[in-house]
């Protein structure tokens, strides 16, 4: 995806850009513009100074659309991130990246509501499985289950410690619907007896 890249106006090289805009008094883009790049992707919205600053509209060629808040040319502060298969972000952003709390809704209906640092899970979160509503909170540590969390399903909940590898730490603890507890130290009972069980779907990376 294009990023950034050469903003050049028109008159000046127009094969580099097409730009339609205000301008402050040094010449640069200053105020509401509209950038067209030689790839196809378009730029609506605010400048300060030469650099997409304020609330903008990036639309890629690749069907990719950007929709919120810039600073100092970089996606920062609240904005929304849809992507070409149809996933979405939305969120807080710093310098570009996922950073701070937000949602990410992936292309089968998944979605994950919680904190993220440059694009990865990281923090406490939830994620959701859309084909059958099991509930999975816990902490993510750059991407990677770890420590105190749960994971709801319809009939039960699993209660543990979630290791490195997206398993319960033994023990871990189940309570049913009806009231009934139980503790195992048998994963297998749950579903997460191998290194790559992870006691249901795995998620998508986003």
């Amino acid at each position: 995806m294009s990023q950034s890249g050469s903003e050049v106006d028109a008159e000046e090289a127009h094969p580099l850009g097409i730009y339609e805009g205000s301008r402050n008094d040094e010449g640069a883009r200053h105020g509401t513009g509209k950038m067209t790049f030689p790839n196809g992707d378009v730029y609506q919205g605010e400048y300060v100074n030469g650099l997409r600053h304020g609330q903008g509209r990036y639309q890629w060629s690749n069907g990719s659309l950007y929709i919120g808040e810039h600073v100092d040319g970089a996606r920062e502060g609240h904005g929304s991130l849809t992507y070409p298969d149809g996933s979405k972000y939305e969120g807080q952003f710093v310098q570009n990246r996922r950073s701070g709390a937000g949602t990410y809704t992936y292309a089968n209906g998944d979605v994950y509501e919680g904190m993220w640092k440059d694009d990865l899970r990281d923090g406490e979160g939830t994620y959701t499985y859309a084909q059958t509503g099991s509930k999975k909170s816990a902490t993510w540590v750059r991407g990677v289950l770890n420590g105190p969390g749960k994971i709801v399903h319809t009939d039960k909940v699993l209660e543990g410690v979630f290791l490195d590898n997206g398993r319960f730490k033994s023990p871990a603890k189940i309570q049913f619907n009806t009231g009934f507890q139980q503790t195992v130290t048998d994963m297998a009972v749950i579903g997460m007896a191998g290194p790559d069980a992870k006691g249901g779907p795995v998620d998508p990376v986003a």
